[in-house]
């Protein structure tokens, strides 16, 4: 079983908000590069542990954090038009910049393309509901 602690509650990699507290995921949730990705970051610790004592992790996207809800208010904020390139990549995702700017603080494209998925799921689930 994989362990991950974080420096910073919610701090997001992998498309997961991380919590302080020790907490277990099964042998197969992560790819290796996503292995990779943990171990290299300075702001979480991965350790592997034979005995599954550490709980685990029951929905990692439950706990909706005040930077998710920021991200999701920068995201609606900006133009409609996905024709504006201040706002809109050509893709059709919000730039990284103009979402730093709402936010006041930086943001990398991957944890923008994260926040984005996200924030489509979420229009087409309650579109259906």
């Amino acid at each position: 079983m994989w362990v991950i602690e974080s420096k910073q509650s919610g701090f997001r990699r992998c498309g997961i908000a991380h919590p302080e507290k020790a907490t277990g995921y099964p042998d197969d949730h992560f790819s290796d590069e996503q292995l990779d990705i943990i171990m290299e970051e300075d702001m979480l610790t991965l350790s592997y542990v034979d005995d599954p004592e550490p709980p685990l992790a029951a929905d990692p996207f439950a706990e909706v954090t005040a930077f998710d809800k920021a991200f999701y208010c920068a995201i609606d904020s900006l133009d409609e038009d996905k024709k504006n390139k201040v706002d809109w990549t050509k893709s059709g995702v919000p730039q990284v910049k103009a979402l730093e700017e709402i936010m006041g603080e930086s943001i990398s494209a991957g944890l923008r393309d994260t926040a984005w998925k996200l924030h489509e799921e979420a229009i087409i689930t309650k579109a259906t509901e």
